[in-house]
């Protein structure tokens, strides 16, 4: 993303407040402290209120199971498969990694072999 340079100053500063927000240890100001710390301060200390509530309304959650949690992730039945998007996929990950899966294929006696494998993933011309 092309920003001025002002800008990428503005996010890093921003950026910052919310590590220190996020961090388990306090922050003490002093003379050296850099000019940033003493911008957000306040707000540091408003943020983390916020975290430490977070953190303590997970901690205090009930477990989820991991059958739920997949259960949650299940794509709708009715979302069409797209066939041909899925094997272009396939294809690019095993060009990607053709070196790697033909060193570990047979070359002989199984359902696909390493010629049979470098011809799917030779690049059509």
């Amino acid at each position: 993303m092309d920003k001025p340079p002002i800008m990428d100053s503005y996010l890093s500063v921003i950026g910052q407040c919310f590590m220190d927000s996020f961090s388990l240890a306090t922050m003490t100001l002093n003379k050296d402290s850099s000019a940033n710390k003493l911008v957000y301060n306040k707000e540091v200390n408003l943020y983390r209120k916020s975290v430490d509530k977070w953190y303590k309304d997970v901690r205090h959650a009930p477990p989820v199971s991991l059958r739920a949690v997949v259960q949650d992730c299940k794509l709708p039945e009715d979302l069409p498969f797209r066939q041909g998007f899925a094997i272009t996929q396939l294809l690019e990950y095993a060009r990607k990694y053709q070196a790697e899966i033909s060193a570990a294929l047979p070359t002989h006696g199984q359902q696909i072999t390493r010629s049979d494998f470098e011809v799917l993933v030779k690049p059509r011309s």
